[in-house]
């Protein structure tokens, strides 16, 4: 399940979301800390990551946060309450609950002992590193993907529990937290540094060309580029893009300036796949 999430899948990701199975197994009391700990996965990378990424009403991807939580304390293991952590906080970001989203994160002890733990600390300094973007927190989001950036240096390029962590991502969430905080031309800037093919997860990919697009949407004379990256999107992972509540915002932005020449077609075919109205 976690291995077509990533790679973007969409179709294969909800045939084999194992949750009911997984629960029913729980019942019947076997391999408790097994099921749990896949629980916590399950909820969290599987359901909840889902239900982010095509702007799902926020009570569902909160169910699925809920029932992460739930498996992780029960089995009280730390990377499992890490995992469950970083998806809370990131529900609660998308709330606007952002004082709360970065006491959860906080809260996590997490000390990065080995890889899975350097790699799990370093998603959870990342997720901070939105957080303090949405706050308009600079230093706070300076530093935590300054710490990301050093932890990633000593893992590598990862994807320990599918999370894709390495410098490639860390340059990606990098490029999100100059989003979150407006600032299009740094995004843009960041863009041009990352080589979207040293991600290890592809919808990572989908999201690197992504959220370049939204970057160079928001700047005078570079629409076109926009388009084409969006395209690129579109090609690994339609749902990252016709789903995405940003990038719809995004593509009517751009509907309103297309002209009719060849880009301006390619725009209106990716809003009609979307759904909008062309």
């Amino acid at each position: 399940m976690l291995a077509a999430q990533n790679n973007a899948e969409s179709a294969a990701v909800g045939k084999s979301l194992p949750s009911r199975d997984l629960h029913t197994t729980l019942k019947a009391h076997c391999d408790e800390p097994e099921v749990l700990r896949l629980l916590t996965l399950a909820h969290m990378q599987g359901t909840q990551a889902w239900l982010t990424t095509i702007g799902a009403p926020l009570d569902l991807s909160w169910q699925a946060a809920i029932l992460a939580r739930q498996a992780a304390e029960r089995l009280d293991d730390p990377i499992s309450l890490a995992v469950s952590a970083y998806g809370t906080a990131l529900g609660l970001l998308s709330a606007g609950a952002l004082k709360l989203a970065s006491q959860t994160v906080a809260a996590v002890e997490l000390p990065p002992t080995n890889t899975e733990d350097k790699q799990m600390a370093g998603s959870l300094a990342l997720a901070s590193a939105l957080i303090s973007a949405a706050r308009k927190d600079h230093a706070d989001r300076s530093a935590a993907l300054e710490h990301a950036a050093e932890l990633a240096e000593q893992t590598g390029e990862t994807n320990m529990l599918g999370y894709g962590f390495g410098p490639s991502n860390v340059a990606v969430w990098r490029m999100q937290g100059a989003l979150e905080a407006g600032d299009y031309a740094e995004a843009a800037e960041i863009a041009e540094t990352v080589n979207p093919d040293a991600l290890t997860v592809r919808a990572r990919q989908a999201v690197y060309w992504r959220e370049t697009g939204r970057a160079l949407a928001r700047l005078p004379k570079r629409r076109d580029g926009a388009v084409i990256m969006l395209r690129r999107a579109e090609h690994i992972s339609p749902e990252h893009v016709h789903r995405h509540p940003f990038t719809r915002s995004t593509l009517v932005e751009l509907l309103a300036l297309a002209k009719r020449d060849a880009v301006g077609r390619e725009l209106r075919g990716m809003a009609y796949r979307a759904g909008l109205h062309v």
